[in-house]
C-alpha cells in the first residue's frame, strides 16, 4: 500500500510496528531493472487457526524470495502487513519488466494459487488484487 492511510483503511485498524510481518523481499538490494508495475493484494482469513498458519507460510515464502540472485528477480513483495483483530493480510507485489508482468500478473488465478487459498479457507473471490503501472 502506498500510504499509511490506505493501509489502515484496508486493514481496518491503526498501523503500528507490530502490524509489519516482514520487510519487502528486495529492500536494500541493488537491481539492474526498474519497477514496471505494482499489484496491491489483500484478503481476510476467516478462521484464527488458518490466519496464524497463513502468516507463518507468508513469512517463510518471503525469506525464500529474499535469497534469489539479483538476476533472477522479476518480481518481489513489498512489506507484508496484517491485523490480528480483523485477520486481514495486505502486501504489494513489485514487478520488474513489462513482459514478466503481462505473463504473470494473473498468477493468483492459477490452480496452484487457488489450492493455496483453499488451505486457508479462502477462494479467489476473497482476494482483492489491484494492478497499477508505475
Amino acid at each position: 500500500m502506498s500510504k499509511k492511510s490506505d493501509l489502515e483503511m484496508v486493514l481496518g485498524v491503526k498501523v503500528t510496528p507490530e502490524s509489519l510481518l516482514c520487510f519487502g523481499t528486495e529492500d536494500g538490494r541493488k537491481l539492474s531493472v526498474k519497477a514496471y508495475a505494482i499489484t496491491h493484494v489483500y484478503f481476510k482469513v476467516p478462521e484464527e487457526v488458518d490466519f496464524e498458519r497463513c502468516l507463518k507460510d507468508l513469512k517463510f515464502f518471503s525469506s525464500v524470495l529474499r535469497i534469489r540472485k539479483a538476476e533472477d528477480v522479476h518480481y518481489g513483495w513489498d512489506a507484508l502487513y496484517y491485523s490480528r483483530i480483523t485477520r486481514i493480510v495486505a502486501f504489494d507485489i513489485i514487478w520488474y519488466g513489462e513482459d514478466f508482468f503481462n505473463k504473470r500478473k494473473d498468477a493468483y488465478k492459477s490452480t496452484m494459487h487457488q489450492k493455496i487459498f483453499r488451505e486457508y479457507n479462502l477462494n479467489i473471490d476473497d482476494v482483492t488484487v489491484e494492478h497499477l503501472k508505475i
